[in-house]
């Protein structure tokens, strides 16, 4: 069973800007990757650098150590390519460090550093958003689990700090099985440098990070997995391929288009809330909607253009242009087109977001890259003063390193045309990465999953994330789906991160020690 919570609280408008997902292309033509400028290089790696400090959580004070250190990578030459960087916050005043539970946490896009989870959500320092100047200012995070988990944040390759070593060097960890590697590499070396490898583990990865926690699945039987947990997946691939045939992604988009519609004023209000118009459109889009899908050409006109009256009566676009393109609404389309009136673009990752139509800010990257809640300017990488001033002044890291909280450059030359080992051996777009999950959860029958997605959200639709791990043959009474009334970072809202945190507390106080021969 599926313990769908339903969050009913209003939410605030935030806008979201550092995170990008898959539903980027990625798949960047040939022309498009020769576009993307090359990422930094660096001649050699940074030394390691820790802080001690201490924050309250409630009425508690709790002191801890703030380590960042990154790890060379190498090939099979032994030959130096890139680094990898962590950051940790373990708590001090432990007697039985083995038997604390570590929670590690990395982004998607490809391309994101760690910052979203770090800086926004779960580490013991946070970005002060009510300051205009979002990056201006780093204050303590009393929703920080640092009282019940030590924290562990990853930045890949090109992300945060972590660097090239060579021009090339990159190239190895730009690619899904790469990339999913190199960060289990790293967690492991963490855990050997601390001797924690008998600690319960969690993982927590949002977007594309929820590729990269399902790749890694595969190799993590040995450690002490407590629970996987997945914000705003990319799992199943087959969902997001909008391509002639598939009609999956049309089926999935369809209800947060609804919520989309009905947050904007463009269908009656009436006295509906969130949760019953996205279940309505949800019943329409695997009812009605789906058989009209498949029927394709056999549609009969006179039941096409009443389908198409339903939609438009929902989603708020004519029926006239829904019937015109065949009932397909593009994502795209559909963000283009939903506020045209107003010359307002819609965001894809905030579907509440909407910002006047501007000429592209960058013409040589895709359409869902200039997306008003994502937050890029012209260049293709977004830095953070604060957080490299913060590493610098409050942990003591030496470097004259930019801090890049994402990069669409690693995205652009991201390599999807590999085929991935374990999945269903499919190239590109058409694989699912679910099996991983479901073959860890039933070798290891302590671990539980928690995936977390927002109602306003057409990067990784909510219907598409339950269609995925609905059909993934996972072990049901160890999987919750918590669907919040947010964006792709539903934690962006005070009240949903509270609600995400206590999850996550939950979780770690759940988890116990691995016990081995030795503990015997």
């Amino acid at each position: 069973m599926i313990r769908l919570a339903l969050e009913m609280k209003s939410v605030l408008l935030t806008a979201m800007a550092t995170t990008i997902v898959s539903s980027i292309p990625a798949a960047a033509t040939p022309a498009e990757r020769g576009l993307a400028a090359a990422t930094p290089v660096v001649s050699r790696r940074v030394e390691p650098a820790s802080a001690r400090r201490s924050i309250m959580i409630g009425d508690r004070r709790i002191d801890y150590t703030v380590r960042w250190s990154e790890l060379v990578l190498t090939d099979a030459s032994d030959k130096a390519q890139a680094t990898i960087s962590s950051t940790s916050y373990q708590r001090e005043d432990v007697s039985d460090q083995k038997s604390r539970p570590i929670i590690v946490f990395f982004n998607g896009g490809p391309g994101a550093s760690s910052s979203p989870l770090h800086f926004d959500a779960f580490g013991p320092r946070q970005r002060v958003k009510r300051n205009p100047a979002a990056d201006a200012a780093l204050s303590d995070n009393p929703a920080s689990p640092i009282d019940v988990a030590d924290l562990l944040f990853v930045d890949p390759v090109g992300t945060g700090f972590s660097r090239e070593l060579r021009v090339g060097g990159g190239k190895a960890y730009w690619s899904p099985r790469g990339d999913a590697e190199a960060a289990l590499k790293l967690i492991r070396h963490w855990l050997r440098e601390n001797d924690r490898t008998a600690s319960p583990l969690i993982i927590v990865g949002q977007s594309y990070g929820g590729t990269r926690a399902a790749l890694m699945a595969r190799e993590v039987g040995d450690l002490n997995v407590a629970a996987m947990v997945l914000v705003s997946p990319a799992l199943d691939y087959s969902a997001g391929a909008a391509a002639p045939g598939n009609d999956n992604a049309f089926l999935f988009d369809f209800p947060t288009m609804a919520v989309t519609a009905w947050h904007h004023g463009k269908v009656p209000r009436a006295d509906h809330d969130i949760v019953s118009i996205w279940s309505r459109a949800r019943d329409f889009a695997l009812d009605d909607y789906l058989r009209a899908l498949a029927l394709g050409s056999r549609l009969p006109e006179t039941d096409k253009a009443q389908i198409a009256q339903r939609m438009s009566m929902m989603i708020g676009l004519p029926a006239e242009e829904i019937q015109r393109v065949n009932l397909r609404i593009t994502t795209q389309s559909f963000l283009e087109r939903l506020l045209a009136t107003e010359n307002q673009l819609v965001g894809r990752l905030d579907t509440r977001v909407a910002a006047p139509v501007k000429k592209p800010l960058n013409s040589t990257r895709p359409a869902a890259a200039n997306d008003p809640s994502l937050g890029l300017g012209r260049d293709n990488v977004i830095r953070s003063p604060a957080i490299a001033n913060y590493y610098r002044e409050e942990v003591g890291v030496r470097t004259d390193r930019e801090y890049f909280s994402l990069t669409l450059d690693v995205n652009f030359n991201w390599n999807w045309d590999e085929t991935l080992t374990g999945t269903t051996g499919s190239p590109r777009f058409w694989f699912t990465t679910t099996p991983n999950l479901s073959q860890l959860m039933r070798e290891k029958t302590q671990t539980k999953l928690l995936v977390i997605a927002g109602y306003f959200d057409l990067a990784t639709p909510l219907l598409g994330v339950e269609h995925a791990i609905t059909h993934a043959n996972l072990p049901m009474d160890r999987v919750e789906l918590l669907a919040l009334p947010g964006s792709h970072s539903p934690y962006d809202d005070p009240r949903n991160l509270a609600v995400v945190a206590a999850r996550l507390r939950a979780l770690a106080q759940a988890a116990t020690p691995l016990v081995t021969a030795k503990d015997r």
